[in-house]
């Protein structure tokens, strides 16, 4: 956990520990683990002062996030109205 903690920390850094680039830190950190490891949710949190529901929230708003590792492929499908539309 201690390297963990160092990389969040590391990367929190990187963006200024701006809770706004959120996303860019989620992103880095999925880069680097594969996914975003639910122990990480409490360490962002902190890193940016917020709380651990707005980091989770936004983890699990965005499908593209993953708090299991996922495959090396990704495929998505849009099944949205605006898609069903052409």
């Amino acid at each position: 956990m201690g390297g963990m903690k160092k990389t969040i920390a590391s990367i929190a850094e990187k963006y200024g520990h701006q809770s706004h680039r959120l996303i860019d830190i989620f992103w880095d950190i999925q880069d680097r683990f594969d996914h975003v490891p639910p122990q990480t949710i409490g360490i962002i949190a902190t890193e940016l002062g917020i709380t651990d529901a707005e980091v989770e929230d936004t983890l699990t708003f965005y499908h593209f996030l993953h708090e299991k590792p996922a495959g090396k492929i990704k495929i998505y499908i849009d099944t949205s109205a605006v898609s069903q539309i052409a």
